[in-house]
């Protein structure tokens, strides 16, 4: 008896984050499907580049971005160390709707970061 023909473990290849976002963008363009990249791909779209390893798609306003970051926080503290410099540097944009982001910070009951990034802001 001859031994089982093993095969060697499949690692996923390496993502090309352009193939991927062409395709989704045909995807949503075709359904009628509003759409925005979100996270860190996001963060570079606005001019601010961080390392990331997936592509998050979200609402069109900088302001929605927050609001998303914000609720991250709160669900797993430790995002606070990624997503509070993504935040505050949104929220530095010329045009950003201040009252609304406190809102969102305070809807979290997370205003003490909400401040934090006030008065480093300043």
């Amino acid at each position: 008896m001859s031994p089982a023909k093993v095969s060697p473990p499949r690692y996923p290849r390496a993502v090309k984050f352009d193939e991927v976002l062409r395709r989704f963008s045909a995807f949503f363009e075709a359904e009628g499907i509003r759409y925005a990249l979100a996270g860190g791909n996001a963060m570079l779209a606005w001019g601010h580049q961080r390392l990331t390893n997936d592509v998050d798609f979200a609402m069109l306003r900088p302001e929605h971005l927050i609001a998303m970051k914000v609720h991250a926080m709160k669900q797993q503290p430790m995002r606070v160390l990624i997503d509070a410099p993504d935040v505050a540097y949104l929220m530095a944009l010329p045009g950003v709707d201040r009252a609304r982001i406190r809102e969102y910070f305070s809807q979290q009951g997370l205003l003490k970061i909400y401040d934090e990034l006030e008065k480093e802001r300043r």
